[in-house]
């Protein structure tokens, strides 16, 4: 006999952001909260109901304040930007998403430019697909990506988002051969 054995994981295979199914905690994302301890990881929630793996909980009672999880990711000059996630909540909770593109690394100093602003559509009684796509054709080292909970009618709600997904694809040679220009070739 003995006791069953669990180990905690994390699957997050082709995802840009760290820890994106928050199977263990919402370590790697950043909490931005007007109310401390609004913003907590469930580990009893969870989109495919695995007992092994969670959610992020935003919990809103009865106070107008709004709150978002984020994440930064270093990247190369992205060309193509997919955003997708499972969302549930209610009616009083509006979701959105924005991803700004930074010149530097690590997210740092004033973004370049918003490449994704959109609101999102939620069911409490249902998890609901997010999926965005964007194409974006400037310098980046880096892009951090923002999920936002606002409260609109009603004041105390709670909701869920899981299987937070990025993917970024860059240009596919280094050299801008894919630009249709030699402008940026040199000769030996």
């Amino acid at each position: 006999s003995g006791d069953p054995f669990i180990q905690p994981f994390r699957v997050d295979v082709g995802n840009r952001f760290a820890n994106g199914h928050f199977d263990c905690d919402a370590f790697g994302w950043t909490v931005d909260e007007d109310t401390a301890g609004s913003v907590n990881w469930d580990g009893l929630t969870d989109a495919d109901d695995s007992p092994d793996s969670g959610a992020v909980e935003f919990r809103q009672l009865g106070s107008d304040t709004q709150y978002r999880i984020g994440q930064c990711v270093e990247t190369l000059n992205p060309r193509s930007i997919e955003l997708s996630a499972r969302a549930l909540a209610p009616t009083g909770a509006d979701m959105a998403v924005s991803c700004d593109v930074y010149s530097s690394a690590s997210c740092s100093g004033a973004p370049s430019t918003r490449v994704i602003d959109t609101d999102v559509v939620a069911s409490a009684n249902d998890w609901q697909p997010v999926h965005l796509t964007t194409s974006y054709e400037g310098d980046a080292a880096s892009l951090r990506c923002w999920i936002r909970v606002t409260p609109s009618a009603d004041p105390s709600f709670i909701a869920h988002l899981d299987q937070i997904h990025l993917t970024v694809e860059g240009a596919l040679f280094a050299d801008g051969f894919e630009s249709g220009t030699t402008d940026v070739w040199s000769a030996p």
